[in-house]
């Protein structure tokens, strides 16, 4: 069964994932030099998010669910400060040297490049939920009666079945692409 995108499950496990990411970035800025890089005032703490533009609206409700938590958990105000692109800009901005406390991308091959520059541990994988905050939802469509008895990927694999990918730019994606497999069948 596919769960609605504002599900109270899938915004709880976002806030979980949310609340592991950050306690992880949090836990490394505790020396008194980096301390004041994030401290705005004593008791504050600003962090810098670098993220892919297609979690900008999640992070409306993530963000501030996260602040309410940490604050009931250590008393302590966050701020963000954030910056949504698409991931490969993102992830070249943040190798070329802007400073984010965290980023979020879309493509592995993305934070490939941080793991090369040596701003992502190489063990980002080992991380809860294989370093993914999200999973993205495929949909099979058939002609109508489903002639080829089509259910699953594997179904697909047939060699009577001709697959094609198609490529649109998404107008809710800024400089980005979605892609749509079909199959002819």
């Amino acid at each position: 069964m596919l769960m609605p995108v504002h599900s109270p499950n899938r915004v709880s496990l976002l806030l979980i994932c949310m609340a592991l990411l950050f306690g992880l970035v949090l836990s490394g800025c505790s020396d008194e030099e980096e301390a004041q890089h994030v401290s705005a005032q004593p008791g504050e703490r600003t962090l810098v998010l670098g993220a892919y533009s297609v979690v900008k609206d999640a992070m409306k409700e993530i963000i501030p669910a996260f602040q309410a938590e940490w604050k009931q958990q250590t008393g302590e105000t966050i701020h963000f400060q954030e910056s949504y692109e698409a991931s490969g800009t993102q992830a070249r901005a943040i190798a070329g040297g802007f400073e984010a406390d965290v980023t979020l991308l879309a493509m592995e091959g993305d934070i490939d490049k941080l793991v090369r520059g040596g701003l992502v541990d190489a063990e980002w994988t080992v991380q809860p939920y294989g370093g993914m905050i999200t999973r993205s939802i495929v949909v099979l469509g058939t002609r109508e009666g489903n002639p080829k008895g089509i259910r699953d990927f594997e179904d697909l694999t047939r060699l009577t079945l001709r697959c094609s990918t198609l490529i649109r730019k998404h107008p809710a994606v800024r400089s980005g692409i979605s892609m749509r497999s079909m199959a002819q069948v």
